[in-house]
């Protein structure tokens, strides 16, 4: 089973990027959250973050987390600072093409998440940051907006953005390692017992659908003679059906 971790950038006595009192770390660890909840709902992953709660965890542990699990890829989410707008992702000056690959197609997803919303797409770029150098899988570190521009700051605080975020960095994340699903699918509903059509000759069938609608008891053969009793008994039935 595949392995993921999720890293929320900064934590506990490391706030990040800050502006108009809000923390980067609170939005990081909301985003990471959605993320995970996602893949975990939704694919056959193992899914970690290097911190759950708001604490403080440096990056050498980040990256030892990640190494010791032996993860197949490791996800840094962060927000963006110094007056800029949209997004962009990184990965470390010197990678394998199967790193590249794996930002491409992230990359991808989220970015037109984000364009669909009315922000640019920053690009694809390169790094030497701690987490990606240290890392020994293929790792990216996304930049979600900007939390000095009010724009950007106004959508990173609106109702449910993380959780529709979280869901499109899975998305993202599913596609590129081709995770398969762990929804199973709904099982087929059984085709309808066909009717006969309105002229057919069923005598027996007829019969039992009136044993089925209480207008006589007994079971009979098409060939049985009817008394003057019975006769008169499944009309009085039918009569009091009415």
């Amino acid at each position: 089973m595949a392995i993921i971790v999720l890293d929320p950038g900064h934590g506990g006595s490391d706030s990040g990027a800050v502006y108009n009192n809000y923390f980067e770390k609170d939005f990081n660890l909301a985003i990471a959250r959605e993320t995970k909840n996602y893949l975990s709902a939704n694919y056959n992953a193992e899914i970690h973050m290097t911190l759950s709660s708001d604490s403080t965890v440096d990056l050498a542990e980040r990256v030892n987390i990640a190494n010791n699990l032996g993860a197949d890829v490791f996800v840094s989410i962060h927000i963006n600072a110094g007056g800029g707008t949209g997004f962009e992702s990184y990965i470390y000056t010197n990678v394998s093409s199967g790193t590249e690959s794996f930002q491409q197609a992230v990359h991808k997803v989220v970015a037109e998440f984000y364009q669909a919303l009315g922000f640019p797409d920053r690009g694809t770029k390169r790094a030497n940051f701690y987490v990606l150098r240290n890392t020994i899988m293929p790792a990216v570190l996304l930049e979600n907006l900007f939390i000095d521009n009010q724009r950007d700051l106004d959508q990173l605080r609106e109702p449910g953005f993380a959780g529709r975020l979280g869901e499109r960095i899975g998305l993202g994340i599913a596609g590129a390692m081709h995770l398969t699903t762990s929804i199973s699918p709904s099982a087929p509903e059984p085709d309808p017992e066909p009717k006969p059509p309105l002229n057919a000759w069923d005598p027996q069938g007829e019969i039992e659908r009136l044993r089925r609608d209480g207008l006589v008891a007994n079971e009979y053969s098409p060939s049985d003679p009817v008394t003057w009793g019975q006769f008169a008994t499944v009309l009085n039935r039918l009569r009091d059906s009415l």
